[in-house]
């Protein structure tokens, strides 16, 4: 298997070669190429050659250790809202109390409010930040990598650029 171009390469056209003395323009040209996977044993193009994976199950956690156990849907997702969290909370088990809970389930509700959640949570300290499920959905709000802003970063991660939250982040009383 190699990789060649579907359309032909100008060195095989009239620009292939010039004589000197020559411009900029007769020597540099924008080449046409477009590349595929080609395999050379049975002279055939390789059809699909990168099919859509979906990797996004593989890189969470299949479930949470301790009293956070049936928060999972909190840490694999940024679609629910707050009130679903609160709606939820006949789900709670009696290990956590309802502002556990809640504390939990928001961080990740909403995919540009993540770090801002962190934030919160470090400031009012209503979840146990030495609880391995807390570093798991801290974890994965770190490491999220969902839809692309019109700035070439990363929704979820915007508030990393302001100079503010970076100094609200900084000024934090530990």
């Amino acid at each position: 298997i190699s990789i060649a171009s579907t359309t032909k390469s100008f060195l095989v056209t009239h620009y292939s070669g010039c004589t000197f003395p020559c411009t900029e323009d007769e020597v540099v040209k924008n080449h046409p190429l477009q590349y595929k996977l080609y395999c050379v044993a049975i002279d055939k193009w390789i059809s699909n050659q990168f099919p859509c994976i979906a990797i996004h199950g593989r890189c969470m956690p299949q479930s949470l250790p301790g009293p956070y156990e049936s928060l999972g849907w909190a840490v694999t997702a940024t679609d629910h809202t707050p009130n679903m969290v609160i709606a939820s909370q006949s789900n709670c088990p009696p290990e956590l109390s309802y502002h556990e809970w809640e504390a939990f389930g928001h961080v990740r509700s909403g995919h540009q409010l993540q770090w801002r959640n962190m934030m919160r949570e470090l400031v009012t300290g209503t979840i146990a930040l030495a609880d391995p499920s807390v570093h798991l959905l801290f974890q994965q709000a770190a490491w999220q990598a969902e839809k692309m802003s019109d700035f070439d970063h990363r929704e979820s991660h915007l508030d990393l650029k302001e100079v503010t939250f970076g100094e609200e982040v900084k000024n934090l009383k530990h």
